[in-house]
């Protein structure tokens, strides 16, 4: 089992990129682009125990799509730090970790009587080997 962190995506010429975490709160303050895809309803959840509603301007699918309209200022968003591809620092988006933090835990089951294929097999052991490089 692994355990992932959700962090807020921001453009890396704002205000919020100089600071070292951002509150819930901050990011409703802004256009907010929500995640329509993978962790949706854990980030909706995120907000509505913390009783904060974001202003949600734009709804994506893609990861890509998110990462481009944050780089282009169109708003901010909170995903799963795992979920973030590798940086180089040039991309115009930065990640920053949410002031409290908030978490998912991601694990692999498989059926006890099943006869895993080659590839199902292939897959675990790259996943075992990712689990321990966090």
């Amino acid at each position: 089992m692994a355990q992932d962190q959700f962090v807020a995506l921001v453009a890396a010429d704002s205000t919020l990129a100089r600071q070292s975490s951002i509150r819930l709160e901050q990011l409703c303050e802004m256009p907010f682009i929500m995640p329509e895809s993978g962790s949706a309803r854990i980030i909706r959840r995120l907000f509505t125990q913390a009783r904060f509603s974001p202003n949600v301007r734009y709804r994506t699918s893609q990861m890509l799509s998110t990462l481009t309209m944050v780089a282009r200022n169109q708003g901010v968003s909170v995903v799963a730090e795992m979920a973030l591809p590798p940086t180089n620092g040039k991309e115009g988006w930065v990640s920053k970790p949410l002031n409290s933090v908030r978490t998912r835990k991601i694990g692999l089951a498989m059926h006890p009587h099943a006869t895993p294929s080659p590839a199902a097999v292939a897959f675990v052991e790259v996943a075992k080997e990712s689990r321990d490089d966090l």
